[in-house]
């Protein structure tokens, strides 16, 4: 990858993508294309995926990528209809706490003792756990102590242009 470091790239899809015609043909064929390994590409699916009458097909689907090699990424956790089943029953590599309780993760109480939960059930499965929505140099320490893997927000940087990217990920 012209000499940068391995970096993962995450695809929001949602229960039609999942369902289209083809979709993990589509996708292993993209990467081959961009000569990128499967597990450069996390398919992140929210709860509501996993709901309704094509929980099955969906599942069916994600197990395929997932056997392909692609990371699957629980996103949103806890905003729907958040279940432990999906943890436990599906193809799942990380779960990504929504922002709503990352805003909150300062103040003692609710929103803390969630994440201090979530990251240590996810571990105790296995799932890496991403804090999604990190605004500030407190939030990221107080989540490093409470064992978070990943975060990712403005506080580690804004939305940018490709080139500007490259030369970020060069720089490190």
């Amino acid at each position: 990858m012209d000499g940068l470091p391995p970096t993962r790239i995450g695809l929001n899809v949602t229960e039609a993508d999942v369902l289209s015609d083809g979709l993990v043909e589509r996708v292993l064929e993209r990467l081959r294309t961009c000569d990128l390994p499967p597990e450069a590409l996390e398919i992140e699916v929210t709860e509501t995926v996993f709901l309704g009458p094509q929980r099955p097909a969906v599942t069916h689907i994600l197990q395929r990528l997932h056997d392909a090699g692609l990371r699957i990424a629980l996103d949103d956790f806890g905003t729907g209809y958040a279940s432990l089943v999906h943890l436990r029953d599906f193809p799942i590599h990380s779960l990504k706490i929504d922002k709503s309780f990352i805003d909150d993760v300062e103040q003692e109480g609710g929103s803390r003792l969630i994440v201090e939960m979530l990251i240590q059930l996810a571990h105790g499965l296995g799932l890496e756990v991403v804090a999604e929505g990190v605004e500030s140099g407190a939030q990221h320490r107080l989540l490093q102590r409470l064992g978070c893997d990943v975060g990712q927000g403005h506080h580690y940087g804004m939305a940018m242009p490709a080139d500007a990217v490259r030369a970020l990920l060069a720089a490190e």
